[in-house]
Formats: structure tokens, C-alpha cells, sequence
């Protein structure tokens, strides 16, 4: 029974094994695909907890990207002029070119004006994720085009 159950869990640890890689080759493959068109950043605060927790990272697709949509839901990352950081909150409704959002932990709602937005966020690696978190490391040094705003 011993031997039965030290070969279960090396094929568990084999099919884990080849999940991260494959699915490290798979946000490699989107990293390249907008190269042109992300950045790296932080999150800092509260106002996003628990969806965005302080030192995530964040990557942030800028508006100039050919594939840039917004919609319902999407976390817009924006400037305020009162607010020397971008600031990232989710959309909870949308007029026309005017956004409207709030953090997800946090009741007030703003208004955003497309000339405020900078971007949306593309997706979010936990601090704890160390494989994506590696990559993300990697890949935005040797591009030298590391931008890490506190968001």
C-alpha cells in the first residue's frame, strides 16, 4: 500500500510539474503577444481589497493597445489630478466616454473621463505567485522597460 500511495503522489507531482510549465509558456506567450502595450506595476492600498492586495503585481494594459477595449467590470486604471499615482478601480458603469467607477472595497463612486484613462488592468499576479511573479521580474528587466507605479 505504501509503494501504491508513493506512486500516486509522484504522478501528481509530475502533473503538476508540467501544469506550471505549461501554463508559464502560455503568459510568456501573451507577454509577447503585447510587448508594446504593458507595463508592470504594484498595487498599493486598500481600496481593491481582496481582488488587488497591497505588493500584487499588476499588469497594465495601456489604452493604445490595437486590442484595447473596455467594458462593464474591467479595472481601469486612471489619473486624478489630485493624486500624484494612477489609480486602479473597477467599472461599475458606463455613459458614453464617461466611466464610472469605484474599488471594491469602497462605496464611493467616480467619475472618470476618457482623457483621464490610462489603462486597464490586464492581469493581476498575487505576491505569492512566484512563478508568474519570477517571470514578470525577468521579462520587464531585460526589456529595460520596468515601470513600477504604485497603483
Amino acid at each position: 500500500m505504501q509503494k501504491e500511495t508513493k506512486i500516486i503522489l509522484a504522478m501528481v507531482l509530475c502533473l503538476g510539474f508540467v501544469f506550471i510549465i505549461l501554463s508559464s509558456t502560455s503568459f510568456i506567450s501573451t507577454l509577447e503577444q503585447h510587448r508594446d502595450y504593458l507595463y508592470a506595476s504594484v498595487g498599493v492600498g486598500e481600496s481593491m481589497y481582496p481582488t488587488i492586495q497591497n505588493r500584487d503585481y499588476l499588469l497594465v494594459q495601456e489604452k493604445n493597445d490595437p486590442d484595447f477595449a473596455l467594458s462593464l467590470g474591467d479595472i481601469l486604471v486612471y489619473s486624478r489630478a489630485s493624486v500624484n499615482n494612477p489609480i486602479a478601480h473597477r467599472i461599475v458603469d458606463i455613459k458614453g466616454n464617461t466611466y464610472y467607477v469605484r474599488g471594491d472595497n469602497t462605496y464611493h463612486i467616480e467619475q472618470v473621463t476618457e482623457n483621464q484613462v490610462i489603462g486597464k488592468i490586464y492581469r493581476i499576479i498575487p505576491r505569492g505567485n512566484i512563478v508568474e511573479s519570477s517571470l514578470v521580474n525577468i521579462y520587464f528587466t531585460e526589456m529595460s522597460t520596468s515601470s513600477f507605479t504604485m497603483i
